[in-house]
């Protein structure tokens, strides 16, 4: 598939990739590695939490079919909702039966019609979604203070 150039408040499209213990249990972390001009990070201030709880494996990891599922919800936001510039995602956390995934958006109502829209013909998926002002992008800085440890 052929997109065109999506708009993009980060730099480059560099991502990584660790793996560790939170809360004593397994974790896979995969997150942004940079921060946005801070410019950016004031206008898409708001921190939006996308969670999916689904019977883990005794790794704590999903099964193959629901992280098919999870991998088909992340490329329509992908394709929809970051190519639209609405909402742009930062940190994605698997582990202990839940995959977490981290939005920033500028407006919280257009994240969500913009999920709406993206998500038409899919089957339902179990996503719990709340919202924080987190203007200084903790949700983020946070796993850029461990990385560096």
């Amino acid at each position: 598939m052929n997109h065109s150039p999506a708009p993009n408040i980060f730099e480059t499209d560099d991502w990584e990739v660790g793996q560790g213990q939170i809360d004593g249990a397994h974790h896979i972390v995969r997150m942004r590695s940079t921060l946005p001009s801070l410019a950016d990070q004031e206008l898409f201030s708001k921190l939006i939490i996308v969670t999916w709880r689904y019977e883990s494996e005794e790794s704590g990891m999903p099964d193959s079919d629901t992280h098919r599922r999870m991998q088909r919800f992340e490329d329509a936001l992908e394709s929809g909702t970051e190519a639209r510039g609405t909402a742009f995602q930062a940190v994605s956390i698997t582990g202990a039966g839940r995959k977490e995934w981290r939005y920033y958006a500028a407006d919280t109502d257009a994240f969500m019609g913009s999920l709406n829209q993206d998500l038409r013909g899919h089957e339902e998926h179990p996503l719990e979604i709340a919202s924080f002002l987190d203007p200084e992008w903790n949700a983020l800085r946070e796993f850029h203070s461990r990385s560096a440890q």
